[in-house]
């Protein structure tokens, strides 16, 4: 009887033994599992946030225009993009309509017609015109001699550039006195020219010389 009571006791011992054994293991395992679950997780966290931080560092440098090579991880893609807006760029200037370009008129020389009146008619650079004309005279001493007076009617042109031209005498008196007037006419200083469209154009002027004794 006390052989028997020795092997139940001797069992009982092994099976405590070994639901221990079990037990510890079990602890150990599901110590292990949730150690390598908290380890993966802090990984995940550390990997997202790493990506959250590169994918605000391209916005951030996206948005400010900048190009700067430490933000691309692939410089071929870079330069593909500078590339593109260049010639978005340049489509863009030659997307502008002729029209749109103004040029600027060149002023027209080619314009030799003569006018009788105009918008700014010439004018004597010397102040009143009879009053110099008065000064500038040398009677004829043969037509004085001879009693010979009278008023001699000239037309000539002022040029573009003020000079006196084609002086000559549309109503005669006499040939001295004829003379006298176209030699006072032609030495005169140059006008200021007419004006037409706010260009400088040649313009008939006609001016009356009186002699009298």
């Amino acid at each position: 009887m006390e052989t028997k009571n020795n092997n139940v006791r001797k069992w009982w011992l092994y099976g405590a033994l070994v639901s221990f054994v079990i037990a510890v293991v079990g602890v150990i395992l599901v110590l292990f599992v949730f150690k390598d679950k908290k380890s993966h997780k802090a990984y995940d966290d550390e990997d997202d946030e790493d990506d959250t931080e590169v994918v605000e560092k391209r916005h951030h440098a996206w948005d400010d225009d900048e190009w700067d090579d430490e933000e691309w991880d692939d410089e071929d893609d870079m330069e593909e993009r500078k590339s593109k807006n260049s010639l978005d760029d340049l489509d863009d200037i030659r997307d502008i309509p002729d029209e749109e370009v103004i040029t600027p008129e060149e002023p027209d020389d080619t314009d030799d017609s003569i006018y009788d009146v105009v918008e700014q008619q010439p004018q004597f650079s010397e102040g009143d015109i009879s009053v110099w004309l008065s000064q500038n005279i040398q009677y004829p001493p043969e037509a004085m001699a001879d009693g010979i007076h009278g008023r001699v009617l000239c037309q000539f042109i002022v040029e573009k550039d003020g000079t006196i031209s084609n002086v000559t005498v549309l109503r005669s008196v006499d040939p001295l006195l004829d003379k006298e007037a176209v030699r006072v006419l032609e030495s005169m200083p140059n006008w200021k020219p007419g004006m037409k469209d706010g260009q400088p154009v040649r313009v008939k002027y006609t001016v009356p010389i009186s002699f009298n004794l």
